[in-house]
């Protein structure tokens, strides 16, 4: 794992530890996978609290699809710890914030049942 990946992976450890609403739903569904089956594509401002709702999402059964909305606010850090160890499935999609646009139509390729995004 890259530096830069480390970096984004211990934002998101830290996210996971006083997430307390989050985790106690994870929790609390986690045995009945209530996500199981649905697409839920994301485009919102991609940092350790947005991705760690997506691994929260991912847990719970959800196919998730993960980008993040504006250049300018995506970490890229917490990108390369999402695609180096926290979302093993084809969630990761390439982007940096180097980008001018998200890769949305990869994301609707997806067919999101759900999509969460931040208007």
């Amino acid at each position: 794992m890259t530096s830069l990946a480390e970096s984004g992976k211990k934002k998101i450890e830290w996210v996971k530890k006083h997430m307390k609403v989050l985790n106690y739903l994870k929790n609390l569904y986690q045995t009945e996978k209530p996500f199981e089956g649905v697409n839920v594509a994301i485009s919102i401002h991609l940092e350790a609290k947005t991705a760690y709702l997506g691994i929260v999402l991912h847990e719970l059964g959800a196919n998730v699809a993960i980008t993040g909305s504006n250049p300018l606010s995506t970490k890229e850090d917490v990108v390369e710890a999402l695609k180096a160890s926290f979302l093993p499935f084809p969630s990761s999609l390439p982007f940096s914030s180097s980008f001018s646009f998200p890769p949305l139509d990869k994301i609707l390729e997806t067919n999101p049942n759900i999509i969460l995004d931040d208007g």
